[in-house]
C-alpha cells in the first residue's frame, strides 16, 4: 500500500509468490486492475483508493479462490454484463464511494455465492431495477447515499 504505484503486472510481479493470500494495494495510482494470469491464491485482493475506472473482463479469472475484493474509492462508473468472470468463491465486493451510476442485469450474475455488497456513495439511480433480476443472490445491498 501507498507506494505510488501506476501500473502492475500481477503474474510477472508475484509469480513467484504463488501461495499469497492477502494483497494490498491501497493508495496507489493505479488505473487498471492488474491482471493474474495462472492460479494464485489470493483470497483478498484490495484495491482501494486508486484511480481505476473499469473493470474489464475476465481480468480476474487467474484468481479462482478469491474470496473478498475491495474496489472502495475508485473512479468505476458501469458495471457490465461482463465486469466479473465467474468467481464462485467470492463472497465481499467492496464498491463504496465509486462513480457507479449504471448495473447491467447480468453484471453480478457471475458471482453465485456473494453476500456482502457494498455500493455507499455512489451515483446509482435505478440500483434496484437494475438487480431485481438476481433474486437467487442473497446479499446485503448497502445503498446508503452521502447527505
Amino acid at each position: 500500500s501507498n507506494n505510488q504505484l501506476s501500473t502492475l503486472n500481477g503474474t510477472s510481479v508475484f509469480r513467484h509468490q504463488s501461495q499469497l493470500s492477502v494483497l494490498k494495494l491501497g493508495y496507489n495510482r493505479l488505473t487498471a486492475v492488474p491482471e493474474f494470469k495462472g492460479n494464485f491464491t489470493l483470497t483478498q485482493l484490495i484495491l482501494s483508493h486508486n484511480h481505476i475506472q473499469e473493470i474489464p473482463s475476465n481480468v480476474l479469472s487467474g484468481l479462482p479462490v478469491l474470496r473478498q475484493l475491495d474496489l472502495n474509492y475508485n473512479k468505476i462508473s458501469f458495471l457490465s454484463n461482463t465486469s466479473f468472470h465467474y468467481h464462485p468463491n467470492l463472497h465481499q465486493l467492496y464498491l463504496n464511494s465509486n462513480r457507479i451510476s449504471r448495473i447491467m442485469p447480468m453484471a453480478l450474475s457471475q458471482l453465485p455465492n456473494l453476500d456482502w455488497l457494498k455500493l455507499n456513495n455512489n451515483k446509482i439511480g435505478r440500483a434496484h431495477s437494475e438487480l431485481q433480476s438476481h433474486h437467487e443472490l442473497v446479499c446485503r445491498l448497502l445503498l446508503e447515499k452521502k447527505n
